[in-house]
């Protein structure tokens, strides 16, 4: 089966983004047994044609889809509104899906798989008539953004996928005469990288209860929630110590809350202007002084070792599609405590693997932490339980088997 996947023309499909994180693990399997294509946007530091473990990475200029994205922001921050319409306009990086379009003629692909822009299926099907197209969402895109004639589009499609139920059903809710075609597709793990840590004891690691929050340092993660959880926390146990490790990647609004009907994100709005890692550090009472670290630049797989030295992991976001962070602490046999959002409840059953809270509420997300610094006997089964519904359910090996039988389907 020849495959070519079609990645965001700014950014690294080898990268640390979860979409980038699914790309690359997937890819580099499936290509022990198929043709695979990866088309990215061309830096100028790049060749046009590349083999990395098996996969080919074509590189695509995106000179003039910058130029215009540039002339177009420009032309909004005069008028003082957003880029929104952009994003959902047929012209957004139209040059970039062209090129590609163009460029698979020669390739004679089986299955083009978009990840996240409906704008690319016309222009890919008319140069490529009998190609059977996937439209891959890593998160609420294609139900949120006021697309141009997106049914016309989705009628070019013969495969829609969802990162988490949470996200196939919103598109079968908004796209029912599409349902039939649309899947779910998890992010996954190697449980053999993330391997198990070693059994926590009842005072941590010289006495320390370590608490992991891992993902980017971003508004909609609820760190200061976290923060404020944490006063709570230290004054039962005086020795707990929180780390955070994650990149300074906030998301756009126009890309999130913009769209959002959800009262509790929209309450994030007050944070648009604001640095919000420093707004962290500088709140930080004197209560918590020493017992928070902050990280930033760790590559994706060296963050093993944090997990293998936390006891519990927490992620007190308001929004996650899936929740990959969660899934890499689970295969580290870590019990989570995580907040009951998005695709979260697909990841963490409750009271098995982990704890689900409400988003925003610190006072219950400290009482879940305490709950659990305080029975080691529950985060063991719960750390035991996580880990091993990592392996049967998030593995990749299962996620590469489910694709290629959803490939089939269609091919």
């Amino acid at each position: 089966m020849k495959i070519a996947y079609i990645f965001h023309p700014e950014w690294d499909p080898r990268g640390a983004a979860s979409s980038a994180i699914w790309n690359y693990e997937v890819t580099r399997r499936l290509a022990r047994t198929c043709d695979v294509t990866v088309y990215q946007g061309q830096s100028s530091s790049q060749e046009r044609v590349e083999c990395h473990e098996g996969v080919y990475y074509r590189s695509i200029s995106v000179g003039c889809d910058q130029h215009l994205l540039r002339r177009v922001i420009g032309s909004f921050r005069r008028r003082g509104t957003e880029r929104t319409n952009f994003i959902a306009s047929d012209l957004c990086y139209a040059g970039y899906a062209l090129q590609v379009a163009n460029d698979l003629r020669q390739r004679k692909c089986d299955i083009v798989h978009i990840h996240n822009f409906p704008q690319f299926v016309p222009i890919i099907k008319a140069l490529n008539p009998g190609v059977k197209i996937v439209l891959h969402n890593h998160g609420e895109w294609l139900t949120q953004v006021p697309w141009n004639r997106i049914e016309r589009k989705l009628r070019k499609i013969d495969l829609i996928i969802g990162c988490s139920e949470f996200i196939s059903d919103k598109i079968r809710q908004r796209f029912p005469r599409f349902a039939k075609h649309c899947h779910t597709v998890y992010m996954g793990v190697d449980p053999d990288h993330f391997c198990a840590k070693s059994v926590a004891t009842a005072d941590g690691i010289n006495g320390v209860k370590r608490l992991l929050f891992v993902g980017r340092i971003s508004p909609e993660k609820g760190l200061h929630i976290l923060l404020e959880a944490l006063e709570k926390v230290v004054v039962r146990y005086p020795k707990t110590h929180l780390q955070i490790v994650g990149p300074d990647w906030v998301i756009p609004p126009e890309l999130l809350i913009e769209w959002c009907s959800d009262p509790t994100l929209l309450e994030l709005k007050r944070f648009k202007n604001v640095n919000y890692r420093s707004y962290l550090q500088s709140s930080l009472s004197s209560a918590l002084v020493g017992h928070v670290t902050f990280c930033s630049l760790i590559p994706h797989r060296d963050t093993v070792s944090c997990y293998h030295d936390a006891d519990i992991f927490v992620n007190p976001s308001y929004y996650e599609s899936l929740g990959m962070s969660t899934i890499e602490a689970m295969a580290c046999q870590l019990p989570v405590v995580t907040t009951d959002v998005g695709g979260v409840p697909e990841v963490v059953e409750r009271g098995k693997t982990g704890t689900l809270v409400v988003p925003g509420d610190g006072d219950a997300l400290a009482e879940a932490i305490l709950c659990l610094l305080g029975n080691n006997k529950l985060r063991l089964s719960m750390a035991k339980a996580a880990r091993q519904k990592a392996i049967e359910v998030f593995s990749w090996g299962r996620i590469c088997e489910r694709l290629i039988g959803l490939y089939k389907s269609v091919n």
